[in-house]
Parts: structure tokens; C-alpha cells; sequence
């Protein structure tokens, strides 16, 4: 099924960068500076038929102090939104209250609120989430490993932790996700993490000899630029244990991923989630091979609007 979408308005503060915006969609496209002004327009026959996609960086969105409470603004005013990762860049003692004060009032006015989380939507966890189900096991292991390329992130609000939240909280939050996504809920006090951290000693682990020479990480403070590596582990309360591995250590254009799923039988591997020809293997007793093709993420954005269509439940 396919949608017509129309994007009515495009609010940036940053007024260059809407019109840029603006210009690239139709006629009807209109920048508006203030997001209030944008939802004072929504009357309440019109709100439910709105949809705001939120895409700013994490520092700006997620909190309770305005302006950054674009969240909660939109669900008071009646629209369903969908929010780009991550979600925020505060601490969990401050965005839970958030986080539920959001979920109460989208319930109140039965609204959608989904996140960017798109991975959820590939056909190999699909058949991945199928295929454990089937087995019956409890899982024992998770372990992801997500490997970016330090030459193809063009963007310097990336490498300045205090902006971005760092790679774990920007980058390696989808593979965050598929962790519980597949293992449930973590006690969260058995998580323990380290990290390489940065250098500009050649002879360091954590010196980089590849970033984008537009970047200018030298501009930014020791302690806020990004970890080069970082790996936690934890247990889930299911009894299972999960891991996480992040680098920034590859070259080229190319991420590296993989996700490793264990069970008592039962052995599943996916790699390169990001590229069209993903491999899956599968073991039970034997090894399956699977090779499927990437959904792009406007699969995502049409299962939000045939849940908003429906009303029905939504993953979040």
C-alpha cells in the first residue's frame, strides 16, 4: 500500500537551512521558526490527520524544559509523532518523568508516538524473531557489534559527545534496541562498560590517522570527543546475557555489523544489516543460509500510518 504524504510546514530556527528544506519539497510547503506556531494551527478536527516528524539533533528535543519539549507539545496539541533517534540527550532520572508524562497524555488522546528504531522492520530479524519463537529456548547470549567508518561521518556535531550523546547514544542505539528487542528488559545494575577513549598520540589506540578534514576534531575538547571503542555487557532478567561493541576504527564508506543470537540448540548470525544482501545463518542441528534484501526505511513510516489508519498497537 502507498501513502501520499504532504509536508505542510518545516520548522527549523535555523532559517537558511529550512528554506533549503522547503525548496526541495512542493508549493504547499511552508518554513514556520516556532514550533508552537505550528501547532496553534492544529484545530481538533485537524490535529489526528497531522503527523510531526521530529529530526532534530537529541540536544534540542526530549526534555521537559521548553523549547525542547517538542514531544509533549505535539501530543498536548493532538499529533501523532514520529521521532527520530535518539530521543534525548538527558540523563534517565530526568527524561523517564518525561518519557511517561509524554505516554500518558499520547494514551489520553489516543495518539501514536513511534521511534526511529528501523532495524525492528528488516526481514532478517523478522525471521529471526520468527525462528526463536518456533525454537521455544530462552536465550543465553546477545552479542552486537556495529563498526563505523571514521571517514564517512561528515557531520562535526557528530564527534562532539556533549552534542551527539557519543557513539552508543547516536550511532549504536539501534543495535541497543534489537538487544532488547530480542532479550527483554536488562537489570540495569549489572551493566559494565569500557572504553578506548581519543588521543592525538599516533602511537595511541585511540588515535584515528582518518577523519574528514572538515570535521576539525582538533576544535573540540579532549573529554568531548567521542570514544574510539566502547564494549559493555550485562545480564538480562531472563537470566541471559548481552553484549555491545562499538568502533569507529573502520575506513571507507562500508559500516561492518553483526548481531549473534544463542540458545540451548540454536545458533543465529546476521550480518551487515545496513547493505542490500544482508546474510543470515541459522543453526539447529545444521546450517541454513538465508540471504535477504534490505527494506528501506519508508517501510517503517507506512507501518506508522497503518497504525495511525487503525489505531491500532504500535511497536515503540
Amino acid at each position: 500500500m502507498y501513502y501520499t504524504l504532504i509536508i505542510i510546514f518545516v520548522c527549523d530556527h535555523r532559517l537558511l537551512a529550512g528554506e533549503a528544506i522547503s525548496a526541495q519539497r512542493t508549493i504547499y510547503t511552508l518554513l514556520i521558526l516556532c514550533m508552537s506556531c505550528v501547532l496553534s494551527l492544529c484545530t481538533p478536527d485537524t490535529a489526528s490527520m497531522v503527523h510531526c516528524y521530529t529530526g532534530v539533533p537529541p540536544a534540542y528535543h526530549g526534555a521537559m524544559d521548553p523549547p525542547n519539549d517538542i514531544e509533549l507539545q505535539c501530543v498536548k496539541a493532538g499529533v501523532h509523532i514520529f521521532i527520530e533517534k535518539p530521543v534525548t540527550l538527558v540523563p534517565p532520572e530526568r527524561f523517564i518523568p518525561y518519557m511517561e508524562a509524554v505516554e500518558k497524555i499520547a494514551e489520553e488522546n489516543n495518539l501514536i508516538v513511534s521511534v526511529g528504531y528501523m532495524f525492528r522492520y528488516h526481514p532478517a530479524i523478522e525471521k529471526m524473531l520468527s525462528i526463536i519463537k518456533q525454537h521455544g529456548r530462552p536465550l543465553v547470549h546477545i552479542n552486537a557489534r556495529y563498526l563505523s567508518a571514521s571517514t564517512a561521518i561528515q557531520n562535526q556535531f557528530w564527534w562532539d559527545k556533549d552534542k551527539s550523546g557519543g557513539p552508543i547514544v547516536e550511532q549504536a542505539t539501534h543495535f541497543c534496541d534489537l538487544l532488547r528487542y530480542f532479550g527483554g528488559d536488562v537489570v540495569s545494575s549489572t551493566v559494565r562498560a569500557v572504553a578506548v577513549g581519543p588521543s592525538d598520540t599516533p602511537t595511541s589506540p585511540g588515535y584515528l590517522s582518518s577523519v574528514p578534514d572538515h570535521v576539525c576534531e582538533g576544535t573540540i575538547q579532549m573529554e568531548r570527543r567521542v570514544p574510539r571503542m566502547t564494549t559493555g555487557h550485562w545480564f538480562y532478567s531472563s537470566g541471559g546475557v548481552g553484549c555491545l561493541t562499538h568502533a569507529v576504527t573502520l575506513q571507507g564508506e562500508k559500516y561492518e555489523s553483526a548481531i549473534d543470537v544463542w540458545a540451548d540448540g540454536l545458533r543465529l548470525s546476521v550480518e551487515d544489516l545496513y547493505f542490500p544482501g544482508c546474510k543470515l545463518s541459522v543453526r539447529i542441528g545444521i546450517i541454513l543460509r538465508y540471504t535477504l534484501s534490505w527494506r528501506t526505511v519508508l517501510h517503517e513510516i507506512t507501518s506508522e500510518l497503518e497504525v495511525i489508519k487503525g489505531q491500532s498497537l504500535c511497536h515503540c
